[in-house]
């Protein structure tokens, strides 16, 4: 039976130390095809259900271009990251036998994602979204039909954004103003000055929420956004309210930036035969270590007799 679920990811420029964690992960899940664009090989041996397509970044902006109908000029990696909602259009002739597709970034390890979503997916979700409250770039199924590949047409300013040489992260949360896609230092600077004021962002609103009558005024009187659709967050809320898509959402997986948040920065995973786990035994769909992976704030056991089994581990200095 051919798999009906294809989720792409991308690995250009230095491939991370994690990737065979990352693979083994997504290999068992089997019922999963997944499709890693990587201008570097990949070494190592992996089931047939990772599909490694050689290429380069200037032929992945010419097949976006040639799919979506605009012309565009992919000069850093981290600017596909824009595209992400316009995959089932521009990947188009990977995805024609796949009731459904997604995408995902590569510092993720996986759990068994069916023993979450099965139900999820027989009921036939326009978009499912591991958050309960957001669709994140890390991780979206979206169902393979020509509304909804087309939803981020719907931006006003989607053509600009896709244009643009800068990151204005339309997959997740519009930037205006947009990340300048300079080199991987400044990127990484950039993009951790913004976890890092979305965990003091989000510590404040804790400390508020424990105060509530405060905590009530500064909601009422906090900055919302505007009415135009920018990203692709605010289409399908803007759909889903008018009953016109549905949208599964629940949040299944922990991150880094959670930990850092809730619990001073330490977590521990644990993957064993496609299972993963976290400290406190607690089954996830997955984990993203995205704040640790640029303070390489993490360790890595593997288990030499145990070929099916790792662990990552948060080291909080």
């Amino acid at each position: 039976m051919d798999n009906k679920i294809a989720i792409i990811s991308f690995c250009m420029g230095n491939v991370p130390y994690w990737i065979d964690f990352f693979l083994k992960s997504c290999a068992f899940n089997e019922k999963v095809d997944w499709f890693l664009f990587t201008d570097n090989p990949i070494k190592g041996h992996y089931n047939s259900n990772i599909k490694i397509v050689n290429t380069s970044l200037n032929e992945i902006g010419e097949l976006i271009s040639g799919k979506i109908n605009l012309k565009i000029n992919i000069k850093h990696p981290y600017k596909l990251c824009e595209f992400r909602p316009a995959f089932g259009l521009a990947f188009g002739d990977y995805l024609q036998k796949y009731d459904y597709w997604g995408y995902c970034d590569i510092d993720l390890i996986f759990g068994d994602i069916f023993s979450f979503l099965e139900e999820v997916i027989k009921m036939e979700y326009h978009i499912i979204s591991p958050h309960k409250n957001f669709i994140h770039g890390h991780l979206c199924l979206l169902k393979n039909i020509p509304e909804v590949n087309n939803l981020f047409r719907l931006s006003q300013n989607y053509k600009e954004i896709f244009s643009s040489e800068r990151l204005h992260i339309f997959d997740e949360q519009f930037n205006q103003e947009g990340i300048k896609l300079d080199d991987d230092e400044t990127i990484s600077n950039q993009v951790l000055l913004r976890i890092n004021n979305y965990v003091r962002y989000k510590k404040s609103m804790n400390f508020m929420s424990k105060m509530k009558f405060i905590g009530n005024i500064f909601k009422k009187f906090r900055i919302k956004g505007n009415y135009y659709l920018n990203d692709f967050n605010q289409i399908a809320n803007h759909l889903e309210k008018q009953k016109k898509i549905k949208i599964y959402r629940k949040t299944l997986y922990e991150c880094d930036v959670m930990k850092a948040i809730n619990n001073k920065g330490y977590w521990k995973i644990k993957w064993r035969n496609g299972k993963l786990t976290n400290e406190q035994s607690k089954e996830l769909l997955y984990f993203h270590f995205q704040l640790s992976k640029y303070r390489r704030r993490f360790s890595i056991n593997n288990n030499i007799n145990d070929n099916n089994s790792f662990t990552f581990e948060s080291i909080v200095v």
